[in-house]
Order: C-alpha cells, then sequence, then structure tokens
C-alpha cells in the first residue's frame, strides 16, 4: 500500500513541475487568434500558422463539475516552403477521430490549449480566442 501513495506522490510532484507556465502564469507557447497568423522563421525557413475556426469546443465550462474535461477541435493552416497544409487538431483528442499534433514538412505542430477559458452561458468575442500553439523543427 506505501508504494501505490509513494508512486501516486510521485507522479503527482512530476505533474506539477511538468507545467509549461513562466512565473506570472502565462504561458511558454506562442499562440495565435481566431481568424489570424503568425509567422517565423526557422534556420531559412519561413513559416505561417494560421487559425481558421473552432469546428467544436466541448470543454467543462469554469466552476462546472464534469466527468470529462472536454477538448477543443480547430482547424488550422500550416505553410512553409511555399506549400499550405490544413490541419484539424484537438487539444484532448481522446475518444475523438483527430490528433493532438501532427508532423508536416519537418515541423510538429501541436494544439495545447485554447483561452480564454470556457464559462458558462457566454461566447468571448472572437477577437479575445487565441490558440496556444507549439511547433518544434524536427
Amino acid at each position: 500500500m506505501k508504494k501505490i501513495v509513494l508512486a501516486v506522490l510521485a507522479l503527482s510532484i512530476c505533474t506539477l513541475f511538468a507545467c509549461k507556465k513562466n512565473k506570472d502564469g502565462k504561458s511558454e507557447y506562442p499562440f495565435v487568434y481566431l481568424n489570424d497568423c503568425i509567422s517565423k522563421m526557422y534556420s531559412h525557413d519561413n513559416i505561417r500558422l494560421c487559425f481558421n475556426e473552432i469546428i467544436s469546443d466541448s470543454r467543462c465550462p469554469k466552476g462546472m463539475y464534469c466527468i470529462w474535461e472536454g477538448a477543443v477541435v480547430g482547424k488550422f493552416t500550416f505553410s512553409s516552403n511555399n506549400k499550405s497544409h490544413v490541419l484539424t487538431l484537438a487539444t484532448n483528442p481522446l475518444n475523438l477521430p483527430v490528433s493532438k499534433d501532427t508532423v508536416v514538412d519537418g515541423y510538429r505542430i501541436e494544439f495545447i490549449d485554447l483561452k480564454p477559458d470556457r464559462e458558462q452561458g457566454t461566447i468571448p468575442p472572437p477577437s479575445q480566442v487565441r490558440a496556444e500553439v507549439k511547433i518544434t523543427r524536427l
């Protein structure tokens, strides 16, 4: 029994320290606003990621207790080397026919989160909605 308790405690501590937030609580990942794009230079590649639309948002609203945390499915366009690729990614793809990340032209694109958090009965204006993404050169 002690081993199980210690394993759960160790896993909890690892999870706590694995969080990708900086000291002021903001994400270290870049974000892209809904209906907007971001551009970045990697070596000699100029890449661009556009957040086209929210396909679905089943996240549990703030202050509510839910059985499942839910997921956001978003549509993105990733461009590199003068080629565009339409991507459909989910923040939590469990039981969904989409993935959290994908690899395109030597880049891994991962949908981390959608901000602001969902609140019951309110829909934020599109100008405030932003996707946190992680782009890694492989």
